[in-house]
């Protein structure tokens, strides 16, 4: 809680996520209401928070991996990738991923996910 201002992701970026990788594993930190409406996933619930990545089919997540480290050495303008994005209910939405670095150090990294449904003008 508190990486990035509330007001700030609740807002003013839309939907809007906060992610750690850590040895290879992803975990979604911090989310906005927005976030939570258009993926499904609770803020209640740590558990699905820490393993969404595994709902992905493996390509899907492995595009969602060369997204953020793109977004590695691009600090200004982040990375850009779409994504179909599975909701905790069944359904599919393709979404235009937008990952700007916001911390590294030897441990783990943090990252800012921008999500917009394709095609919207969001």
């Amino acid at each position: 809680e508190g990486m990035v201002s509330d007001t700030l992701l609740d807002n003013i970026i839309g939907p809007a996520a906060v992610y750690k990788e850590e040895n290879g594993r992803l975990t979604l930190m911090q989310l906005n209401d927005q976030y939570t409406r258009l993926t499904g996933i609770s803020h209640d619930r740590q558990d699905r928070m820490e393993h969404f990545i595994e709902k992905y089919r493996e390509s899907e997540a492995m595009l969602i991996a060369s997204v953020m480290h793109a977004a590695d050495s691009h600090p200004l303008e982040g990375s850009r990738g779409f994504v179909e994005l599975c909701r905790e209910d069944g359904s599919k939405v393709k979404v235009d991923v937008r990952i700007f670095l916001l911390f590294s150090c030897e441990k783990y990294k943090l990252y800012l996910t921008k999500l917009a449904v394709h095609g919207s003008t969001e």
